[in-house]
């Protein structure tokens, strides 16, 4: 995402598999499952953005001051997905 469209890692939210923490030999680990925590498509997209982010009541403001990317969900779904 970084190199294509400029967006850090970090701020990318995609499909995801769940993950569990685990002591093996006293040492911490986290062990990925065999199971998905969500699909990033379609209805999984928003809850995804949801799950990772969730709502904030200045979300756009904060979203600009670091300079992030802002996706209108609405309009860009729209002309991904059209009726």
């Amino acid at each position: 995402m970084e190199q294509v469209y400029g967006i850090p890692p970090e701020q990318v939210v995609g499909s995801s598999i769940k993950t569990k923490f685990e002591l093996r030999d006293g040492k911490p680990v986290l062990v990925r499952l065999a199971e998905l925590n969500f699909i990033d498509d379609k209805t999984g997209k928003p809850v995804g953005i949801n799950e990772h982010i969730g709502t904030l009541d200045k979300a756009l403001d904060e979203a600009n001051a670091k300079g992030w990317t802002v996706v209108d969900m609405k309009k860009d779904w729209s002309e991904i997905y059209p009726k």
